[in-house]
């Protein structure tokens, strides 16, 4: 079985990467930024697989602390290219275990990251990802000491509905 290092390769990297197109559309980035620049409450925030730095290049440009935490050297090495780690420091390693810091306003991760906490053996396309309900995302925040605080279909926080194709789930500490 490949392991994440291998899937995550200079090559991936190499083209990760798509500016103005899908993930990297400001479609889809503007009204990423936004909600978690709010979200974020002019502190210091923390990004599980920071990856190429798709969303905490703009976030930093909003104006947002950013730190992240990466896996992959090759995607790390992108990001290098791109911004230096006086503007955004990266951990590398597990984000199930790594540690970037304390006292972070927010910490997030955003799109199909949550699905790479694989706990079964089956790929899917490029890249293996484990099919996660909401219903399960709430108890794993629950069992961490979390609660959620809300849930929309979308970031511009369009009603969460049996149809919505997606969902962005806000989750907040409990004690």
């Amino acid at each position: 079985m490949i392991n994440q290092q291998q899937l995550w390769d200079d090559e991936a990297a190499k083209h990760y990467d798509t500016p103005g197109e899908g993930m990297f559309s400001p479609e889809v980035l503007d009204p990423t930024v936004e909600v978690l620049s709010q979200l974020a409450g002019g502190g210091p925030a923390v990004e599980f697989a920071i990856g190429t730095g798709r969303v905490a290049i703009p976030l930093s440009e909003a104006g947002v602390q950013v730190s992240g935490i990466e896996l992959s050297h090759a995607m790390i090495s992108r990001l290098r290219e791109k911004v230096g780690a006086d503007r955004i420091p990266v951990v590398q390693g597990d984000m199930t275990e790594a540690v970037a810091g304390q006292n972070f306003s927010l910490g997030f991760l955003v799109f199909n990251t949550i699905a790479n906490l694989l706990r079964r053996d089956a790929w899917i396309g490029r890249t293996p990802h484990r099919y996660i309900w909401p219903s399960e995302l709430d108890l794993m925040a629950r069992l961490a000491g979390f609660g959620l605080e809300s849930r929309w279909a979308d970031w511009d926080r369009s009603e969460f509905t049996a149809e919505s194709r997606g969902h962005v789930s806000v989750y907040r500490l409990t004690s």
